[in-house]
């Protein structure tokens, strides 16, 4: 074999395993907001026991999942709208910070599938459970059949 050829693929195959490595480590985990909705993780467990008396819209997501990184700016979106009358917060199920958290969460509502999107009412009570993508008109609609308007 010629030398050109094997520096040619020598050189494709450290490209591939770059590449590999890039979209597996970095690419998903770059969008991860460390502010706002995703740092709610502690108000959303007090909806949900019970000691904070608003309802939640909890999103059990992780970094990696495309629909749930599509409904990150629905749920900012929905935050903004309705501002303290809900507790809207996305919960990564692979945030390392809140992995005692998260899994607690992940166990206590079954997630098997992200993202899952789970409404609490001002008492902490599961009203409804949704796995997958939700627009924002469904969850306004919902919010609304709660009686959050």
């Amino acid at each position: 074999m010629r030398k050109e050829a094997k520096v040619a693929i020598i050189l494709v195959l450290i490209l591939v395993i770059g590449g590999l490595y890039y979209s597996k480590n970095i690419s998903g985990k770059k969008n991860i907001n460390k502010a706002g909705i995703t740092t709610r993780v502690d108000e959303i467990i007090k909806v949900e026991k019970g000691e904070l008396k608003k309802p939640a819209i909890m999103q059990l997501s992780t970094t990696t999942c495309p629909a749930c990184r599509e409904m990150y700016p629905i749920m900012e979106s929905i935050d903004k709208k309705y501002g303290d009358k809900v507790v809207v917060g996305i919960v990564y199920l692979d945030d390392k910070e809140i992995s005692d958290q998260a899994s607690y969460l992940a166990k206590k509502y079954s997630v098997m599938v992200v993202p899952t999107i789970v409404f609490l009412d001002e008492y902490g009570q599961q009203l409804i459970r949704h796995e997958g993508f939700l627009s924002e008109e469904e969850i306004t609609n919902i919010l609304n059949q709660m009686g959050v308007k």
